[in-house]
């Protein structure tokens, strides 16, 4: 069966100008170019300019470690260039906590079906039954069964620091063939969320009533997506790093104060400002606890970009003010080498767009299995 993807917009009219908009702005960029470079040699050099690095299947055998590759990389976003990774080792390749990429594990949520939205995709990850088994105890013996559709979404951005630009995303509609749309399984929303081990990918899963037994696919399945009208970057280097000393840098309308720890392999870095346009709600609050906030690099003194991990301790809303901790060190690869430069970048979204459709259409359903329930 063709499977027909296809993006609708709530205004045609505001398309265009709309998707054009979403691209790559921010993040590190990644250039490779090399006809026959060695996998690990190649993946060290991409790995640094991401402050990723990456381990798995391929680099613990030393053939293959030392197998040439091609890579033709010019100023790629992260995105584009794990996907280089991808193609040239033939293994999928999952983001995991700490700042690693582990090349040959398969992602927590798999692209299946993917609509392009500028630098952006968004896919449909996941579309199965589910079937609950329940007692009615107005009819003694009487079972039944609750089969729902269960749809999963994973909005894919082409960086962290550009994934702060989507706002919320709708309740999906799926219509069959005859035009019947699906109702909803729930009153209330199970909700969005971010991937904790990818903060560039968020998640969205939903239910809908199962639709009729005759049905074998979906004519249509959308979902809307709000994204910030712009998003600001705000810049904090700190060009000296002094041991014991707090410095402070205010950039707009926030300030960050850093505290360098002994051995100047890192340090606390405080950050305050106004609670981000739209964000001043319980949700709001929420989403904030997200190291998609803050990127930070630590340099040495020859200006050589050190690994370097950031973790988000604290984060608290007062007054209006919203006040985040962040601990940052040099990886343990880099841990003889002193750390001489912090640029730290924060990236605060402003307004909204209209929200935009994206659809899935003619999408095959799977096989009914209403015996499980029962099993």
């Amino acid at each position: 069966m063709t499977r027909c993807l296809t993006v609708v917009a709530c205004c045609l009219l505001a398309l265009p100008s709309t998707a054009q908009q979403l691209k790559a702005e921010f993040g590190p960029r990644v250039t490779l170019d090399a006809e026959a470079i060695p996998l690990r040699q190649a993946l060290e050099q991409i790995g640094r300019q991401l402050n990723r690095r990456f381990y798995g299947q391929p680099l613990n055998d030393k053939d293959l470690a030392a197998k040439p590759v091609a890579f033709h990389l010019r100023n790629a976003t992260m995105r584009q260039a794990v996907d280089a990774v991808e193609a040239a080792t033939g293994l999928p390749v999952a983001r995991y906590y700490g700042g690693y990429y582990n090349v040959g594990a398969d992602s927590q949520y798999p692209r299946r079906i993917g609509v392009p939205l500028g630098d952006w995709t968004v896919w449909l990850s996941s579309i199965r039954y589910f079937y609950n088994s329940y007692l009615y105890f107005g009819e003694p013996g009487y079972r039944g069964i609750d089969e729902r559709l269960g749809l999963v979404f994973a909005i894919e951005a082409p960086s962290d620091a550009d994934s702060v630009r989507l706002l919320a995303i709708s309740r999906p509609t799926a219509v069959t063939a005859a035009g019947d749309q699906l109702a909803l399984a729930t009153t209330y929303s199970p909700g969005w969320d971010f991937d904790n081990r990818d903060p560039s990918t968020y998640y969205a899963t939903d239910y809908l009533k199962a639709p009729a037994l005759d049905c074998a696919e979906l004519e249509e399945v959308a979902v809307d997506l709000t994204f910030a009208a712009r998003v600001e970057e705000l810049r904090f280097v700190f060009d000296t790093l002094t041991v014991g000393k707090p410095l402070l840098l205010v950039s707009g309308d926030y300030d960050a104060e850093l505290t360098v720890t002994p051995g100047v392999r890192g340090g606390i870095l405080s950050v305050r400002g106004p609670v981000p346009e739209g964000f001043d709600t319980p949700q709001g609050y929420a989403r904030l606890r997200s190291e998609r906030w803050l990127q930070a690099r630590l340099y040495d003194a020859a200006g050589r970009a050190l690994y370097t991990d950031l973790r988000m301790d604290t984060t608290t809303v007062k007054d209006g003010q919203w006040i985040s901790g962040w601990r940052l060190e040099t990886a343990f690869t880099d841990a003889g080498r002193a750390a001489a430069k912090l640029d730290a970048r924060l990236y605060v979204p402003h307004g909204t767009t209209p929200p935009l459709r994206v659809a899935f259409s003619h999408l095959g359903l799977p096989l009914r299995d209403p015996e499980a329930a029962t099993r």
